[in-house]
């Protein structure tokens, strides 16, 4: 895998956000595996961001948080880490909202 010509590679929270104000990006939208831990705290990831004035939002069912072989099939650390995101940096949205509000925008 490797980007496209003219993508741009993002390594620190700094350089994503001069690319989003550059480009006039003020919501972004998370998806992806370690919820309590990237999806949150990596360069780029929710809380470096929303304190950077971003609107954030992670889609709940497109997350997926480190389980423990008891805590996987409610997901219980993603719910957690899901919680945590609405309660301290943005808010989270259903796949099919987030769907139907693409289709309603377009």
């Amino acid at each position: 895998c490797k980007p496209i010509e003219g993508e741009y590679v993002i390594k620190t929270s700094p350089q994503f956000d001069r690319i989003c104000r550059k480009l006039g990006i003020v919501n972004l939208i998370y998806v992806g595996f370690s919820t309590q831990g990237c999806v949150q705290f990596s360069p780029g990831g929710i809380e470096p961001m929303s304190s950077r004035g971003y609107r954030v939002m992670i889609i709940r069912e497109a997350t997926l948080g480190v389980e423990w072989p008891d805590t996987l099939e409610e997901r219980l650390v993603t719910q957690l880490a899901i919680r945590n995101i609405e309660l301290k940096f943005g808010f989270s949205i259903g796949a099919p909202d987030f769907i139907h509000a693409c289709k309603e925008t377009v």
